[in-house]
């Protein structure tokens, strides 16, 4: 037999109507179906609630009141499952929750959803930051950045720019040092560091061919790339930036490229959706926003 919701919306046609026939007519249905779901009903209930002759079907006492909380219950469902889908035709609403590394996430992400919460008021949005790796179905996340290649493929996944490593100074002070010919000639040089959070330790420098570097006059450190990026901008400093940070002085004039024959590998820098069907229009329009900044 049907379920109890069936069984409920069927009474309540036959509850409507003249007859079981009748009711039958409206829900497009043989007399028998209605005639064994008001049965079954009432073997449930242990009370009857029509009286039936040959030609009408009459609610008991107890059918009208049983007739009454019917109707409230299959309300309150209907509206339960009815307003996601009225939300989604109207508006996104609701809490979209994002991952990324913190230079990336600060750098692209946040101007977009700033806008976007504008444009969009019934939109929240939950952004965690970390260089560290991190799990987004554990963190409940909605939407990644993550660098490099993604290794889960449940995820829907797009590649939005390429990232690699440049050595780079201000024109300044490119000229009062001269143009580096090769790269042992960084340890005769005023140098940035970009530290590792996790061990306090800096990162190697990277060059073509796995050649891995630490230059010996360090006169500025930390911890955060932006700010690095900042001390060789103010002509601190030679240092080996990410493109995420250097290209836009780079294009500016801002900074100039050093020794661009020794750049290191590239690598992916991948936006990820962790559901890929169904996608709440909230986590959608997120998404489409964030890939559309990229392009």
């Amino acid at each position: 037999m049907q379920d109890k919701q069936t069984l409920l919306r069927i009474f309540l046609a036959a509850a409507q109507a003249t007859s079981f026939r009748s009711a039958a007519a409206a829900l497009e249905l043989s007399p028998q179906v209605v005639t064994r779901a008001v049965q079954a009903l009432e073997n449930e209930l242990g009370e009857v609630l029509f009286h039936r002759s040959t030609r009408r079907s009459v609610l008991s006492e107890f059918g009208q009141r049983f007739a009454a909380e019917a109707e409230v219950a299959l309300a309150q469902f209907d509206r339960l499952f009815d307003t996601p889908r009225r939300a989604a035709r109207e508006r996104p609403e609701g809490l979209v929750r994002i991952v990324a590394p913190t230079m990336h996430g600060r750098r692209f992400l946040l101007p977009v959803l700033l806008q976007l919460g504008k444009s969009h008021p019934g939109l929240s949005f939950d952004l965690r930051l970390s260089d560290e790796p991190v799990d987004a179905v554990q963190l409940r996340a909605d939407i990644g950045l993550h660098g490099g290649s993604l290794l889960d493929n449940r995820f829907v996944a797009r590649t939005v720019a390429r990232v690699s490593q440049h050595v780079c100074a201000a024109p300044e002070l490119i000229a009062q040092l001269g143009r580096l010919r090769s790269v042992r000639d960084l340890d005769a040089v005023p140098t940035t560091q970009l530290i590792e959070r996790a061990t306090g330790r800096p990162w190697p420098w990277e060059f073509r061919n796995g050649l891995r570097f630490v230059p010996a006059r360090t006169v500025f450190a930390s911890d955060d790339p932006l700010a690095e990026c900042e001390a060789v901008v103010a002509g601190l400093g030679v240092g080996q930036l990410s493109s995420v940070v250097a290209a836009e002085h780079l294009r500016g004039g801002r900074l100039v490229e050093l020794l661009p024959g020794t750049v290191s590998r590239v690598w992916p820098l991948t936006l990820f959706r962790v559901r890929r069907d169904p996608v709440p229009l909230r986590v959608r329009i997120t998404y489409d926003a964030l890939l559309a900044a990229f392009a």
